[in-house]
Formats: C-alpha cells, structure tokens, sequence
C-alpha cells in the first residue's frame, strides 16, 4: 500500500478498491469506464464525508446511485472498517440511513453544499430517485 500523509491522499490514492471494483463490474456488468466514474465519484463521495464530518450532527445526504454499490461492495470487505478508521478516526465508521418525503430536499441542498465547499463535483446526474442516503459517524 501507498504511504499517504493525508486523509485526502490516502481516499485518492491509498484506499485499496482493487477486488470492490472487480465486484461490482462482475456485479453490474459495467464498463471500464462505467467503473471507473464509479470508483471516482465514491472516493469522491468519501472526501465530502470526510471534510463534512465536523459539522453536527454528523450526518451528510446524497451518494450518487453507482457509487453507493461501489460503497456497499466496499462494506462487505474486510478492510472496511480499518480505511474508515484512518479516514474518520479511530472507532468511527460510516453507514447509512434514507431520507424520505420532505427530508430530501433538505438534505440534498446541504449535499450539494457540501460537495461545493469540498471542491467535488456533485452527482445530480446519478441520484437516487426516492431517497437520499445519509451517513452517520458512530462510535
């Protein structure tokens, strides 16, 4: 693995998505190319989480429909846990929950704010049509 100095190098370039990756093109039947926006929007995804994750209460709107099986896929890994670790901190992990009816636009406004402030680019050509998913940091 790369020896990273920080958080953001780490998501960039250290985070190993090697076999999620294979999964999920195994999975979905995508493209390289699908795969790799994929991969490009969850990495993205998880540095927004990462810079928003200082701001209570913890919890941020809208991954965007590929990266979020990309992020399932990575969940069921064994190393899950440990790149939360070095991403979010020690005993922190990230999960979901959905928002519904009125919560969405809420929470998709505070996302895309988000993504602006984090200097990504926002998926609101790959959302979710019913939902946004959340992300929760717990101890």
């Amino acid at each position: 693995m790369a020896v990273t100095n920080t958080v953001e190098e780490f998501i960039a370039h250290g985070l190993q998505l090697g076999e999620v990756l294979a999964q999920v093109k195994a999975e979905y039947g995508w493209s390289d190319e699908e795969v790799a926006a994929a991969e490009r929007r969850y990495r993205d995804f998880l540095y927004v989480c990462y810079r928003a994750i200082n701001d209570a209460p913890h919890r941020f709107g809208e991954v965007s429909w590929t990266a979020d099986q990309v992020w399932h896929e990575h969940m069921e890994s064994a190393a899950y846990e440990q790149d939360c670790a070095k991403i979010f901190g020690p005993d922190h992990t990230l999960s979901h929950q959905a928002f519904h009816g009125n919560e969405v636009a809420a929470a998709r406004a505070t996302a895309h704010m988000a993504y602006q402030q984090a200097g990504r680019e926002y998926p609101a050509d790959d959302q979710r049509a019913e939902c946004v998913w959340s992300i929760v940091s717990s101890i």
